[in-house]
């Protein structure tokens, strides 16, 4: 009772508390409405001037413009001493991005505006009634002066006016942003305009109703895609095409009043206009998205706008911009922006079409704080090996920089160069090719040279070694100091970063090889050569007529003056420098006549430079080549001279000329097929016949062989090809299964569709013919009896594991031609039971009663008339042929167990089995003792203690 007493008596307090709040809440409410009864009241506004803000940044828009609201107060009530407060709230004009320039309020008709008040995003009017206590209804002139150059586009915006007794009204106005294309009613013209840019449509007059069609694949409108109005405030307004599709046309229907337009109404007469949609294709990535603050912010930009004005921005991580750059697209349409960045940290790069506002923008770009930067050699202990006149290539490596400046040479050896390179393409690499045959002959520009993908910047040449001037022309063979800095400027002299040595070795001439190649070869580069030597490329010292001499010359320190005459040996040959010449050996040339020289030149000959192995290859068109004062013919011997000549500077100015040579002779093309002894090429009425021969035409020519029956009752026709092996012997292979024995064949080699020595004549003789049989049968897996073959021209049968394709596992004896009967053949390994063997008749093609095939036409197998083999399958059974099986078991088993709970277990299990086999007895014999000391009256006592434990447990809870 007392319980409920406190509650009750806290509920009554609590009540009297909340009647007490009541009525002070009654007294202040009382309070307020005697308040308000003495207050002004707004009872409307507007804006009477400047209800259409021009923010755009076209000619007809001002940086500030005005606006005037007009508010009317109730004055009744308001004593000629009270003064009150109209509030206009202008928040929403501020979060559309105005901002007030400056403001004034005036009053009339009995009203006066003694005092104005900035709070925030708002203006308190302090106003006062002159007329006394009366009824007149007095007004305030509010105007604000906006900077409009933030403002953005919005249809409805609303001041707020508020009275002093919270009477409010809306005073509304619009502001036109920015826009790229303005689209008028009267005239109307068709427009083209960019996806994403803003458009403004200007009507003939405010309240006027534009819609925006789509077409159909006719051009017809087909639905409607976005309703707008210009509002009572204006006759324009903003509409962003990003909404519409680009590659797309519309039709846009201006309709005067509400939006109830039809399609029909709206895009015919003078109210319509086609409008196209184009896609600006404006983007832009970043050249790198990992920089140091050594790097430059860097950007591609690309867009469907050539030649047209951007606006490039570097943007911090928050977006604010940090410096701008102002250019025109290329005339691809592209543009590329760089910016020094303001320290670590986030940047993107955005770009602007200036002429529609539509920008782009890259993914982030992180700039880390650049580390030391260094450069040094990629070479093994910083030393770089070459021959004297070759080209050195001197590969550096920068990290944290992207110049470096190269020095070759010093003081001590009266020449040195420096080189300012940049790695252009960013991989922490510039290879520098160094001529050491132009090194202080001419300009550095041409002495030094870097790869496509970076730049060389500057270059100089000192000391006292100049080629023109002194006894020596070009760089002497000896240690040439170099060293590398990362960055340009003096430093290099005298704080490199790390140094290393140019070491040029004694020049050679080594020497001249002659090789020969088809002439329809495909030799262009040096892996070409190198792949094919000893194939299709052959040292000889005769050469077919038609074919190619390849002239191998081996010799170091010539590829700066061949790099200096475009990498061109022939050029190079043509000067003063190198010379090759092939002419006709003396003893050779007809009596009362010159020697012979080949003329060689582009028109027959072309080169390949090995500049890493020192050799250099002249191909010369043996079928091409021209000769004075007579041309080529089979017969001729000639000898090939390459020489370095002693003017040269590659040479020493008192030394004779460098000279290697080799010689070969043109021989008449010849190829001949293999016969019998009676001149007559023998084929079989069967599938892959091989006709074979010998040629002295390069090996890997290719030649071809026409084979023709002469009999009309079995015609046949067949061009099979060949390749010449490296010893001259080719081999044709064709199938003559559908010519008839006893035809006559007519056979004649051709090359290039020509026809090569004389016809022979052919004959087809009955194919060799063979069957054989094989059955499943019980084995002990060491042999296999073949029940039967059969073969017209003697030979062997194989044996092959599986199919036949598969390993040859045992061949018979040598078996004369006719049928044999029950062949044993032993195997080379045994097989398993279940096995299935194939065997295959093979013909002694050669007869030495031998096998000896491997894959070749020796001792091929016999086919059928369709080309198959001949072949037959059996399934082997492997058997024991004696059994002799002898088993004995013992097992003994014992277990013990013991168990001590107030009882003891004991049991002793023995189990003898012995079984021999051919008998049938078996000994059994068990043992089981089982010892203990009661019935197990401890477990039943335990389990009675465990149930009066629960039992007591249970009452306790209870």
């Amino acid at each position: 009772m007392t319980g409920t007493n406190e509650k009750v008596r806290s509920l009554f307090l609590a009540a009297l508390m909340v009647m007490s709040v009541f009525a002070m809440t009654a007294t202040l409410s009382g309070a307020a409405v005697a308040d308000t009864a003495n207050s002004a009241t707004v009872s409307g506004a507007s804006v009477t001037t400047g209800a259409t803000l021009n923010a755009s940044s076209y000619a007809d828009s001002t940086e500030t413009q005005n606006t005037t609201i007009n508010v009317n107060v109730n004055t009744s009530g308001l004593g000629s001493d009270d003064v009150d407060n109209v509030t206009v709230d202008y928040s929403e004009a501020t979060d559309n991005g105005l901002s007030v320039d400056s403001y004034s309020a005036t009053a009339s008709n009995g009203l006066d505006v003694t005092d104005t008040t900035v709070n925030g995003d708002s203006v308190e009017i302090e106003v006062t009634n002159d007329n006394g206590n009366g009824t007149t209804a007095g007004t305030v002139d509010f105007g604000v002066v906006w900077d409009v150059s933030d403002a953005e586009n919005e249809n409805l915006v609303e001041h707020i006016v508020t009275g002093e007794d919270d009477s409010s009204e809306a005073a509304q106005f619009k502001v036109v942003g920015d826009y790229a294309t303005k689209i008028t009613q009267t005239p109307n013209p068709d427009t083209e305009v960019f996806r994403g840019e803003m458009v403004q449509f200007e009507a003939d007059n405010p309240e006027t109703s534009i819609r925006i069609f789509a077409t159909d694949s006719d051009g017809d409108v087909s639905s409607t895609v976005k309703n707008l109005n210009t509002g009572t405030f204006s006759d324009t307004i903003n509409y962003d095409t990003s909404n519409l599709d680009a590659g797309e046309e519309y039709v846009v229907g201006f309709n005067t009043g509400a939006n109830t337009g039809s399609p029909a109404t709206d895009t015919t007469g003078n109210n319509a206009l086609n409008l196209t949609v184009s896609d600006l294709g404006l983007d832009i990535e970043a050249d790198s998205n990992s920089i140091t603050t050594d790097d430059p912010i860097e950007a591609t930009a690309e867009s469907n706008a050539p030649l047209e004005a951007y606006t490039a921005r570097l943007l911090d991580s928050d977006g604010d911009e940090v410096t701008a750059d102002i250019g025109d697209f290329d005339g691809s349409g592209e543009a590329d922006v760089s910016f020094d960045d303001d320290g670590t940290g986030n940047y993107t790069v955005e770009i602007e079409h200036n002429d529609t506002g539509i920008t782009a923008e890259t993914d982030s770009i992180e700039v880390s704080e650049a580390g030391d930067s260094t450069a040094d050699f990629d070479a093994t202990n910083n030393v770089v090996s070459e021959d004297q006149g070759d080209i050195a290539n001197i590969t550096l490596n920068l990290e944290n920089t992207d110049t470096a400046t190269l020095v070759v040479g010093g003081e001590e050896s009266s020449y040195y160069l420096v080189a300012e390179v940049e790695d252009d393409d960013g991989d922490g690499q510039v290879s520098v090719d160094f001529n050491s045959y132009l090194a202080g002959t001419v300009n550095g520009d041409d002495v030094v040279s870097v790869g496509d993908d970076d730049n060389l910047l500057s270059t100089s040449q000192g000391g006292d070694f100049n080629g023109s001037t002194t006894d020596e022309s070009i760089l002497a063979a000896t240690e040439y100091d170099m060293n590398v800095t990362s960055g340009t400027g003096d430093r290099v002299f005298t704080d490199p970063d790390t140094v290393g040595s140019l070491s040029l070795t004694e020049r050679s001439t080594d020497a001249h090889t002659v090789w020969t190649a088809p002439e329809d070869n495909d030799i262009s580069e040096v892996s070409d050569v190198y792949a094919n030597i000893e194939s299709s490329i052959t040292q000889t010292e005769e050469v077919a007529n038609g074919d190619l001499v390849v002239h191998q010359i081996e010799a170091t320190g010539l590829e700066g003056v061949v790099e200096s005459n475009g990498g061109d040996l022939l050029d190079t040959i043509n000067t003063s420098v190198l010379n090759l010449t092939v002419e006709q050996n003396e003893s050779n040339a007809p009596a009362n006549a010159d020697p012979k020289s080949l003329d060689i030149g582009s028109a027959s000959a072309s080169t390949i430079t090995d500049y890493e192995n020192d050799s250099y290859f002249v191909l010369i068109d043996t079928g091409d080549v021209t000769a004075s004062p007579r041309s080529i013919k089979n017969g001729d011997e000639y000898t090939a001279e390459f020489s370095v000549n002693s003017s040269s500077e590659l040479t020493e100015s008192d030394e004779d000329d460098e000279i290697v040579s080799d010689h070969f002779g043109i021989v008449e093309p010849n190829a001949e097929l293999d016969t019998n002894d009676d001149d007559v090429v023998v084929v079989e009425s069967a599938a892959g016949e091989e006709i074979t021969g010998e040629t002295n035409y390069a090996p890997g020519t290719e030649l071809t062989l026409r084979v023709q029956s002469e009999s009309s009752t079995s015609p046949f026709l067949a061009r099979p090809s060949a390749t010449v092996e490296s010893d001259g012997s080719f081999t044709f292979t064709q199938a003559f299964t559908d010519v008839a024995p006893g035809s006559t064949l007519s056979l004649q080699i051709r090359r290039n569709n020509a026809n090569v020595g004389s016809s022979y004549d052919g004959e087809v003789e009955e194919g060799a013919t063979a069957s054989v049989s094989i059955s499943d049968q019980e084995t002990d897996g060491t042999t296999v009896t073949v029940d039967s073959v059969t073969m017209s021209e003697g030979g062997f049968v194989a044996i092959h594991l599986n199919n036949a394709s598969g390993q040859v596992i045992g061949t018979s004896d040598y078996l004369t031609s006719g049928s044999s009967d029950t062949v044993e053949i032993e195997l080379d390994q045994d097989i398993d039971d279940g096995t299935t063997v194939v065997a295959m008749p093979h013909q002694d093609t050669n007869n030495n009663e031998e096998y000896e095939f491997s894959g070749g036409s020796t001792d091929a197998p016999y086919t059928n008339s369709d080309g198959s083999f001949v072949t037959d399958s059996a399934s082997i059974t492997v058997t024991d042929t004696e059994t002799d099986t002898e088993t004995e078991t013992e097992t003994d088993t014992e277990t013990d167990t013991e168990t001590d709970t107030e009882t003891d277990t004991e049991t002793d299990t023995e189990t003898d089995t012995e079984t021999m086999a051919g008998g049938d007895d078996t000994d059994t014999e068990t043992d089981t003792t089982t010892s203990g000391s009661g019935p197990g009256f401890g477990v039943i006592l335990s389990l009675v203690g465990l149930l009066a434990a629960a039992l007591l447990a249970a009452r306790r809870n209870n």
